[in-house]
């Protein structure tokens, strides 16, 4: 009996690894489609990229081309343009005196440049100039000096919960943990099913022939035993548990309940939940393992470093660049 309860965990047991890979490949072939449908889309990308500077090198190429037969064409005389408006009237100037009968002289040297005149008072100040265009991102700067760590603020909302994410492979089993506390006895198990027949015995000694007896009455046919064909597991992965049991029609009988400590993604770390071994949870941007049920927040140290694992951790902020020029004014 201990033989055949042993095989049929072995062989549920198989039959659950062999749905988890056949789930984890099922999962890296949908990975690998959605890689290609990438690839294609960014094919396509460069693809429209090169047409597009295909049709530009074109058209600045049709520019050139008729820039140069522009520039190539002998010039030709213009017509003659109408004549322009006439200008506005003069003031008349003040007369001049009299000179005199004599000849006039040869012209004088050029006196000396004379003195320059006092500064002219400052015109009004004009209006503003609309606003220039936004000059160019400078670089960014250096990280400065760490500031004091602040005041823890207030637990801020729940946020929407990430995508599920891949099922990983299923971890080496733990330790054995200490044995808990004796429980209560309880109530007697159910008459276990009849021993193999045992070894024939030795021949025993001719005994004086008896009377015949009387025919027995036939008995009932019994109803048939649970067999391997009643076998169902279920896993449950809020709690981890897989469960064996045997079940025809109003037949049940549970043969085995094991936590087996696969790991789920459970989103964003909750206060006051319960996490169980092998649990993912994010945190302070990074990812956590549970390595024990734990109600206790991620963290380096602290409980939170005796029951969770760092998967994966927080990168750097990168440094700051100078700021940019200032945009460009009228």
């Amino acid at each position: 009996m201990a033989a055949t309860l042993v095989d049929t965990i072995l062989n549920t047991l198989k039959g659950v690894n062999d749905r988890l890979l056949e789930r984890i490949g099922t999962v890296e072939h949908q990975q690998q489609a959605h890689v290609t449908r990438l690839e294609a889309r960014l094919e396509a990308v460069i693809n429209a990229r090169a047409l597009e500077q295909t049709a530009h090198a074109q058209q600045l190429e049709t520019l050139v081309t008729r820039l140069a037969t522009l520039e190539a064409r002998a010039p030709i005389d213009g017509r003659d343009g109408r004549d322009g408006l006439p200008g506005e009237r003069g003031e008349r100037g003040l007369p001049g005196d009299v000179g005199g009968t004599g000849p006039m002289g040869p012209p004088g040297p050029p006196g000396e440049p004379g003195l320059a005149g006092e500064k002219g008072l400052d015109g009004a100040v004009g209006q503003r100039g609309p606003q220039g265009e936004r000059g160019l991102p400078g670089e960014r700067g250096e990280v400065g000096p760490a500031g004091p760590v602040g005041v823890m603020g207030p637990q801020g909302e729940r946020g929407a919960d990430g995508r599920i994410g891949l099922v990983g492979p299923v971890g080496p089993m733990g330790p054995a943990g200490p044995a808990g506390e004796r429980g209560e006895r309880g109530e007697p198990g159910r008459d276990g099913r009849d021993g193999l027949p045992g070894p024939m015995g030795e021949k025993g000694l001719d005994g004086l022939n008896g009377k015949d007896g009387r025919d027995g009455i036939d008995g009932r046919d019994g109803a048939d035993g649970l067999g391997f064909d009643d076998l169902t597991a279920d896993l449950d992965t809020d709690t981890k548990t897989l469960r064996v049991r045997a079940v025809r029609g109003d037949q049940t009988r549970d043969l085995l309940s094991v936590v087996v400590p696969f790991t789920v993604y459970r989103g964003v770390w909750e206060l006051g939940r319960l996490y169980l071994a092998g649990d993912q949870v994010t945190w302070a941007g990074s990812q956590w393992i549970a390595q024990r049920a734990t109600r206790d927040r991620p963290g380096e140290d602290g409980p939170g470093a005796r029951a969770w694992v760092l998967s994966a951790k927080r990168g750097r902020d990168g440094k700051q660049g100078p700021p940019g020029p200032p945009g460009g004014q009228e």
